[in-house]
């Protein structure tokens, strides 16, 4: 079938083969990256990398210079996958590819490998005029444990795009960036809500005061899952039963209670069963961690 002069059915074969994860077939499948069809050749790569071919990682990274940039996609994918860390230098020469989505792969595979050497070039791919790519671009600095790309992460916090903004954060929040806390504070003015939401995670992953201050003000956001992301952060500064108390199933873990809602009588029984324990008391720590959060109480005081 590999052989048939219908392409359609040289990439069944080929498709049939990545569905059986059939490895044995490796040495036929590179072969196959010589078909005149670029979608033979396209799943090809993409085949070799679901089946895990480490021994096409040499055709793999020839097939960089294909002419079709659907293959050149695939080829980058399937290095990514196969953890080649030998074709990181070609994957670097693969950012200054004329199509986004294929250094937008490249970016990515760079991230998986863990190839720091290519930081410096990461980095100037802040300036891709492709949002997505940007994006990636900070992502994988943050896996990179890139604290040298610092500097640029904080000016990426003012990227026009809301996601880059929000990559960027998050990028600061795993190389535990301090001196990014002034900006981030003031990132819980930004009007994306994910945007807000990866400020907060990255105040927290900080740790200092001035990102606890900010927690405490995100409670009070107009967006919920930005309220329930602060609380997410803050629980983990509580004791034990408070954290169990704020937890919505009172299990002491996600989902957690909406800071805007009113704690009722109905939770304060709820609480009373399942943790064991007098009303009273239930009432006194919700007391107590209304006045820490500004809480709403369903009862009077």
């Amino acid at each position: 079938m590999f052989n048939d002069p219908s392409p359609d059915v040289r990439w069944s074969a080929v498709e049939a083969l990545g569905k059986l994860g059939a490895t044995q077939a490796t040495d036929r499948l590179i072969e196959m990256f010589n078909d005149p069809d670029h979608d033979v050749r396209w799943t090809v790569a993409r085949v070799l990398g679901e089946v895990g071919a480490t021994q096409a990682t040499d055709k793999l990274i020839e097939m960089f210079n294909d002419p079709i940039s659907k293959v050149r996609l695939s080829a980058v994918e399937a290095l990514g996958k196969l953890g080649a860390t030998q074709a990181t230098d070609r994957l670097i020469e693969m950012l200054n590819d004329p199509r986004p989505d294929v250094r937008l792969s490249a970016v990515e595979a760079i991230g998986k490998l863990g190839a720091t050497q290519a930081t410096d070039r990461l980095i100037e791919m802040f300036n891709d005029p492709i949002s997505r790519v940007r994006l990636s671009a900070a992502e994988a600095l943050g896996k990179l444990g890139a604290t040298q790309a610092t500097d640029r992460l904080i000016e990426m916090l003012n990227d026009p795009s809301p996601d880059v903004r929000s990559s960027a954060a998050e990028a600061l929040g795993k190389l535990g960036a301090t001196q990014a806390t002034d900006r981030l504070v003031k990132m819980i003015e930004d009007p994306n809500p994910k945007a807000r939401c990866r400020a907060c995670w990255a105040l927290d992953q900080i740790g200092n005061n001035r990102g606890y201050d900010t927690l405490l003000k995100l409670l009070k956001d107009e967006i919920g899952v930005v309220r329930t992301m602060a609380m997410a952060s803050i629980v983990g500064k509580l004791d034990v039963l408070e954290v169990k108390l704020l937890s919505q199933d009172l299990d002491g873990d996600y989902p957690w209670l909406d800071p805007m809602n009113p704690i009722t009588e109905a939770r304060v029984s709820m609480a009373s069963n399942l943790l064991d324990m007098d009303p009273c008391d239930i009432r006194f720590h919700y007391q107590s961690l209304a006045e820490k959060f500004d809480f709403k109480l369903g009862w009077v005081t």
